[in-house]
């Protein structure tokens, strides 16, 4: 009942001061949309290629170059071979090289498509689950090639009518379909709609045999309890030993693979960040725009707060203790705060597909556990923050003065209202500059041509 009556009183002052309220709902709601769509966008960027496990590593090299040392994606086509071979840690290797804008027939059908060419352990190293065909013997003839199932349906009809057919592949050599494969969502930064033995491009080009050659992607299974320090240390000198210490300026390395996406920066030879960088200053950003929406809240309620103090005065002279009072306050504040995140949602769900449009991504509004655990934290953290200084200080009131018709008011609240004021201030400028110096970063990395990750992963 004493909760019910709270509720009933926090919706009556919200109809009473509709102005204020609507206001209040506006500056929160529109916060915690940005909030909720950084924090989709951070999810699904922390997401990325987490599928594969903590064992698989990507082979790279740190080259010695007159400007310093460059950390190259690509190795030797003999690399993975010879590390399964040589090293006891080593539990499967592949070997990869990117086939992008590949034309893929059949019959009067000719489909572009993106793939990779890949030695025969690639589904043993990979968690890309098979619907048809055996991990172990889907790349293990030189004419074999593994399809996603979409792509499948798309050239074939369906799954079931695919295994055993021949595909022509970009109107030169024939392969026959030995595999299908799950198609790769969207938490994998380099989908691909086939794979197809590498053999052939081994046996048919001599240089990519060749350990001076370095076209090749190259990535291993460790086995359990490998350390990875340890076997780096073990691995250094593998290219001068294979080519009798003519190549002194290449040093191998393994990277966790599913570290890349957002740690796939080097300098000189060490991983100084990446997309994580942008994964801090959006969740940053978050933060500022939540803490804004709160001061916000906060001088709204405040300077309303004159309108209020007759009603405080009569409800401590009837016996309300400040306690009750702070209370009564905290459950407008969260009510407020949960008809605020009601229409967040609203919004958010309404402008995820021009989000998606702006961020390349095909983000969804999913409530999971993690999400909506999250949306209540938030909630509560918002509610309390937004509400606890207006509580504080209504509750404050003396009732003597108040009753008099003497202001409530004092130096402190006003110095502390100008102070959130300037606080405020303050942090739209740094957003707004933080804004535009991502935008000028991401503008120089669209004009600029960097390289791809993708064409050197699996």
């Amino acid at each position: 009942m004493f909760k019910n009556l709270h509720l009933r009183m926090a919706a009556r002052q919200m109809l009473k001061d509709r102005q204020s309220t609507i206001l209040n709902l506006v500056g929160l709601s529109t916060g915690l949309a940005c909030a909720i769509l950084i924090f989709i966008w951070v999810q699904d960027e922390y997401g990325m290629d987490q599928s594969q496990g903590n064992n698989i590593y990507h082979v790279m090299e740190n080259r010695v170059k007159s400007g310093g040392i460059w950390s190259a994606p690509t190795t030797s086509g003999p690399m993975a071979e010879a590390m399964a071979n040589e090293f006891p840690e080593v539990e499967k290797a592949v070997v990869t090289r990117p086939a992008s804008n590949i034309t893929l027939t059949v019959a009067d059908k000719n489909l572009k498509a993106n793939g990779k060419r890949a030695s025969a352990a690639f589904f043993e190293v990979f968690n890309y689950p098979l619907v048809a065909g055996d991990p172990k013997q889907v790349l293990n003839d030189k004419y074999n090639i593994a399809l996603s199932d979409s792509l499948a349906i798309r050239l074939f009809g369906s799954v079931e009518k695919s295994i055993g057919q021949t595909v022509e592949w970009d109107h030169q050599e024939h392969y026959k379909v030995a595999g299908i494969f799950q198609s790769i969502n969207a938490h994998h930064a380099d989908p691909f709609d086939f794979v197809l033995s590498i053999q052939l491009m081994m046996e048919a080009q001599e240089s990519a045999r060749q350990w001076g050659n370095t076209g090749g992607v190259s990535f291993v299974k460790l086995r359990a309890g490998s350390n990875l320090i340890a076997f780096n240390q073990k691995i250094a000198g593998f290219v001068k030993a294979k080519t009798n210490g003519e190549v002194t300026h290449r040093t191998p390395f393994l990277f966790p693979y599913n570290q890349l996406y957002l740690h796939g920066n080097f300098e000189n030879g060490v991983s100084t960040g990446g997309r994580i960088d942008y994964v801090h200053l959006f969740s940053i950003i978050a933060a500022f725009i939540l803490v804004i929406a709160c001061i916000n809240f906060i001088n709204l309620s405040t300077a309303k707060a004159t309108r209020r103090n007759k009603e405080v005065g009569i409800k401590k002279v009837l016996g309300a203790g400040r306690g009750e009072l702070i209370v009564q306050y905290l459950g407008e504040s969260m009510l407020l705060t949960v008809l605020s995140l009601a229409i967040a949602v609203t919004l958010v769900y309404f402008l995820l597909p021009a989000f998606n449009q702006l961020t390349g991504k095909l983000l969804v509004l999913e409530f999971t556990g993690r999400l909506v655990a999250s949306l209540f934290a938030l909630t509560l953290f918002t509610g309390l923050i937004a509400g606890s200084y207006p509580a504080l200080y209504l509750s404050g009131f003396n009732p003597g003065l108040v009753l008099k018709g003497k202001s409530a008011g004092s130096k402190h609240e006003l110095f502390a209202r100008k102070g959130l004021v300037v606080f405020q201030f303050v942090l739209s400028v740094v957003l707004i500059v933080g804004v535009m110096v991502v935008y000028k970063q991401i503008r120089y990395v669209q004009d600029r041509n960097l390289g791809e990750r993708g064409h050197y992963s699996a």
